[in-house]
This record gives structure tokens, C-alpha cells and sequence, in this order.
């Protein structure tokens, strides 16, 4: 593997010009000459310069998780959450403080965390607008990761597509009936991403889009059996033939509730779920889901929050990672 002193041997110039052009280091001095021989040289090397940021003092960092109470139950934030915390810690930053926003709701702890200094803060979920610009009022490095906000720097996937590459496997099997069961935390349930992209797919296809059969549970497991429990006490004519679940944790819970009601899986209504936690591949049978990358989306944003404390004053980055279709025995 070529070294910096490789290219600057080959281009027969310092070791220092070499990292002052690559760096694009605009106040330093050289012909256009120089510039392309250095250039030209860590081509030919195969040479990829990376600038090393500044180490820093250890800085304090918040992060405000989902809206439930059960904050790190959910395996989907619990999961960003580690590599964040792990990522960060490599950049000598330490999450200090964990909340979500029913707990900054109380003023005593909304004082407790934001009455003191802070260097950085992940927002993992959307806020209330008042809620929102007060925190930013009080931090001044704010990142989001999987958020809606334009004028942060967000780290995250589109969800649209991924609902629609659900409902299109689903499609692609045969079924014809799908029943939505999930949430939209402080969204209008209708307008969440995911409903309009199961809409928009069942009407591409020619299929119907049943209103009725979106059910909003708010993510909790007892309110989302209820309501599949209700959609398949129905008769077999009138009933969903698969059911797309918000996320695994649900879906896990909805596989044993189906068979205990006499049905079977996938024979007589397929479930797919939502992120690919670790449990869906052990359930029975095996949840068919989509994989979102939680691992590289809390790497990404722990870098780009210490870019940002380390002095990065570049345009507002959007990083949108993709999703994989994980089929297993349930679709």
C-alpha cells in the first residue's frame, strides 16, 4: 500500500507539499505544475489521502432517543445507540446524558441536561417545534440521525422506498390483501412515509387500498395483537392475507398470536417486519424484514458530529444508506 512518502518521492517534491495539495490547502503556494504532478503521482500510486482531524479534549454529548418511554427497549434505537456511543468514544467524546422527550417534558430534568455544557447533541427522533428549537438554542453541534430536519446534518435511510420494496415482495408473492399494523410517533398516522408508500404501491399494482386495514397501535405490542387479532376474527373472505408490521419487535409477537389462533404462516397470512433486529431470525418461522443499516448509520453520525466540533463549517450533509429485503419463511 502506497504511503504519502511514495508519492512524495515519485512527484519528486516535500512530504509536506504532498499533504498541503491533496488537503486542498488554498493558502498554499504552488504552480499549477506541482499541483498536477503531485495529483498525478498519487494516482498512479493508487494513493487516497484522508485528513486527520484534530484531537480534541473530551467532549460531552447528548442524546435524545424515541419518543416511548421504553427507551432503550426498542432494538432498533438501542442498536444506534451503541455503535454511536462507540464510534464517539474513539473520538474522545462521551455520551454523558440519554433522554427522550417525555422525560425533557419535565422541566427539573429539561434543567438538569441543558443547564450545563454541552459539546454535541444526536436528536434520534423528531421533536415538537418548541422542544426542538430550544435544544438547539442551548447545543450548538446538532446532528440527526433518522430525522426530518433540513437544516441539520441527518444520517439515515429512505423509508419510503423500503415500505415500498415490502409491499412489492409482498405483491411479487401472490398476496393481494395487505393489512398495515405499526405507528408515525408524533407524524399524522396518514401522511407517515409508510403509509403513503403502501398506498401508492397497492394502487400501482391495481390492488385496493383499504383504509380500515392501516391501524395505528402507537408501538405498543398489546395494542398491535389487539388489532390483528381483530383483522383476522374476520371471515377468511373478508380478512387481510398478509400484514406488513412496523418493526420486528412487533412482528415477533404477532407469528405465535396468529398460530394460536388456528392460523398458519405464511399459508394463510404472511408477515413482514421492519429493520432486522437481531430476533427475527429466530423466530418461528423466520420473519421475512428489511434490513436498515443501524450500525453504519450510528458510526456515520458520531463522525460527522466530531467533523462538526473539530470545526467543519461545510454545506448541510443529507446521507441517506440503503436498505436490503431479508426473505425468510413468513412471506
Amino acid at each position: 500500500m502506497s504511503t504519502i512518502r511514495d508519492v512524495a518521492k515519485y512527484a519528486d517534491v516535500s512530504i509536506a507539499t504532498v499533504s498541503r495539495i491533496l488537503s486542498g490547502d488554498a493558502n498554499y503556494k504552488a504552480t499549477e505544475k506541482t499541483r498536477k504532478r503531485v495529483k498525478d503521482a498519487a494516482a498512479a500510486l493508487n494513493y487516497s489521502y484522508k485528513r486527520r482531524l484534530p484531537k480534541v479534549q473530551a467532549k460531552n454529548i447528548c442524546c435524545i432517543l424515541s419518543m416511548t418511554a421504553e427507551k432503550y427497549a426498542d432494538p432498533y434505537f438501542s442498536s444506534i445507540l451503541s455503535a454511536l456511543e462507540s464510534r464517539l468514544l474513539e473520538h474522545n467524546c462521551i455520551i454523558t446524558t440519554v433522554r427522550n422527550y417525555s422525560e425533557l417534558s419535565n422541566p427539573q430534568k429539561l434543567d438538569l441536561t441543558f443547564g450545563r455544557d454541552l459539546d454535541g447533541l444526536v436528536i434520534m427522533d423528531d421533536l415538537p417545534e418548541d422542544a426542538f428549537r430550544y435544544v438547539c438554542s442551548r447545543v450548538r453541534y446538532v446532528v440527526g440521525c433518522d430525522t426530518a430536519y433540513g437544516n441539520l446534518d441527518n444520517i439515515g435511510f429512505d423509508l419510503f422506498n423500503a415500505s415500498v420494496q415490502a409491499v412489492r415482495h409482498l405483491i411479487d408473492r401472490g398476496y393481494r390483501k395487505i393489512a398495515y399494523v405499526g405507528g408515525a410517533n408524533l407524524k399524522d398516522f396518514r401522511s407517515d412515509k409508510r403509509q403513503i408508500a403502501i398506498r401508492s404501491t397497492l394502487e400501482l399494482a391495481g390492488l385496493e387500498y383499504r383504509p380500515e386495514w392501516m391501524l395505528d397501535c402507537k408501538w405498543d405490542i398489546g395494542v398491535c395483537l389487539n388489532d390483528v387479532r381483530g383483522l383476522l376474527s374476520m371471515p377468511a373472505e373478508d380478512r387481510p392475507d398478509a400484514i406488513f408490521v412496523g418493526n420486528d419487535t412487533l412482528a415477533s409477537a404477532v407469528l405465535p398470536l396468529i398460530k394460536e389462533m388456528g392460523l398458519t404462516v405464511p399459508q394463510d397470512v404472511a408477515v413482514i417486519g421492519f429493520n432486522n433486529d437481531s430476533i427475527s431470525s429466530y423466530t418461528f418461522p423466520g420473519l421475512t424484514t428489511i434490513s436498515v443499516p443501524v450500525q453504519e448509520m450510528g458510526k456515520t453520525t458520531a463522525d460527522v458530529l466530531y467533523s462538526r466540533i473539530c470545526g467543519d463549517t461545510g454545506m448541510v450533509r443529507n446521507i441517506v444508506f440503503p436498505t436490503e429485503l431479508v426473505i425468510r419463511s413468513s412471506t
